[in-house]
């Protein structure tokens, strides 16, 4: 943000104030209340749960999506931040048998599922995964959880 300032100031002196008016504080890498890692912002919801699909719709509406877990640092970041289940952008349609994330990438390697999981497949409805400090495990899409969003963090 200091940079950009004095880029500012040295093109143009009717930026000389621009700092008042924008301080970094309301002009930070990510929007207000998410939490940020390397290049990406995330918000971790605490109040209140809600289904898969729904929560994905919240993500969206802001935009942003679903976490993908693309590493443990990542996995042990967010784990930090919320105590309890919470959705992931990582789920399976009925009647198929490959996990996809949100963002239609498969899913590759599966090495953050708990133990047992995910078992059996169920091919009668789609299913999807929560996470918490001890893994990943499948759940039904209906049930109510908190969940995590991901966006990119706005870096100059």
């Amino acid at each position: 943000m200091t940079l950009m300032l004095f880029l500012f100031d040295s093109w143009n002196p009717c930026f000389k104030f621009l700092h008042l008016y924008l301080p970094a504080d309301l002009c930070g890498p990510c929007p207000w209340g998410w939490q940020r890692l390397n290049s990406k912002c995330y918000y971790i919801s605490k109040h209140g749960k809600l289904h898969w699909d729904d929560s994905k719709q919240y993500c969206s509406k802001h935009r942003a999506h679903l976490v993908i877990i693309n590493s443990e640092e990542e996995k042990n970041f967010i784990n930090k931040h919320i105590a309890s289940d919470y959705w992931i952008g990582l789920y399976r349609e009925a009647w198929m048998r490959a996990w996809t994330w949100v963002d239609n990438t498969p899913l590759g390697e599966n090495r953050f599922w708990q133990k047992g999981q995910p078992g059996n497949l169920y091919y009668y409805s789609k299913e999807c995964v929560i996470s918490n400090a001890a893994g990943w495990k499948k759940e039904s899409c209906y049930s109510d959880s908190f969940w995590v969003c991901e966006t990119e963090a706005l870096i100059f």
